[in-house]
């Protein structure tokens, strides 16, 4: 009984062995042409075939005609492999591509070509953590485009669409390259900052506003005007939790649509634009 174990373990590290040079296999062929694909596994399989010929024949006593066996042992292989191959390589690309399709879709918003939600949460949660071992600042912002509503029933949702696409395209422009900008749902976004603090979010928070107020269109003669609201929350103000940080941006956000639209609030401080801005902490 206590022998079984080993076997049993050495049973499965070789499946283990065996998948990961298969998975190590699979993008050689998958990134070469068809047909070096298919050369590739049939002289494999020759290779294969005529080792078992010699291994089968050896064991004979008798002196074996060797070439015919020889003969026989590519002969199968060369007509057998590429016959098989051939469409089972086409099926391996087919999924593939089915699967990066599928990869894309999941990590990526399409009517904006940004990140999705789902995506986000899993940069920012790695994010929230490298910021916690390394003690950097980390900070979100979300905004929410005013009046989208109007907008939808004036002009029809196709341009609610056109209007979606050019603020994601816009404020990616005035986004740093370590910044991560995607769509949190409808009218919504959100924008991960690592490394910054609560005065360096605000900045980067006004810059999205510009950009966002730059988003015009023309529709049947007249220009869709386009503004935000913008709330965001960092964790140099003590928040050490992901959750928590996005509920209190989120707040802040909901605090500029009650009091006016079309500006900046970080949790914590009030910001106010202008050539007099001002910053003062809030009760």
């Amino acid at each position: 009984m206590l022998n079984e174990i080993p076997d049993r373990r050495s049973g499965g590290s070789f499946r283990i062995r065996y998948i990961a040079r298969m998975n190590r296999l699979r993008p050689l062929l998958l990134s070469a042409p068809r047909w070096q694909g298919v050369v590739l596994i049939a002289g494999f399989s020759i290779v294969i075939s005529v080792l078992a010929t010699v291994l089968a024949m050896s064991l004979f006593s008798d002196p074996a005609p060797w070439g015919p066996a020889l003969g026989i042992a590519v002969l199968i292989p060369s007509l057998v492999a590429p016959a098989c191959s051939w469409p089972i390589l086409g099926i391996m690309r087919e999924l593939e591509q089915a699967r990066g399709e599928a990869m894309r879709s999941a990590s990526t918003d399409l009517l904006t070509g940004i990140l999705s939600r789902r995506r986000f949460i899993e940069i920012a949660e790695q994010a929230f953590s490298d910021a916690t071992v390394t003690r950097r600042p980390l900070a979100v912002i979300l905004f929410d485009i005013d009046n989208f509503k109007t907008i939808n029933d004036q002009y029809g949702h196709r341009t609610g669409d056109d209007v979606l696409a050019l603020v994601a395209k816009n404020c990616r422009t005035a986004l740093r390259p370590g910044d991560q900008l995607a769509r949190w749902g409808g009218e919504e976004f959100v924008v991960l900052l690592p490394g910054s603090t609560t005065p360096e979010a605000i900045s980067i928070a006004q810059r999205l506003r510009a950009a966002i107020n730059a988003s015009l269109l023309s529709q049947s003669g007249q220009e869709v005007r386009v503004s935000a609201s913008l709330g965001l929350a960092s964790t140099d103000l003590g928040i050490d939790v992901l959750d928590r940080l996005l509920v209190m941006a989120d707040r802040a956000m909901y605090d500029v649509k009650r009091t006016g639209k079309n500006n900046v609030l970080a949790a914590g401080v009030e910001h106010r634009t202008g050539s007099h801005a001002a910053f003062r902490r809030r009760p």
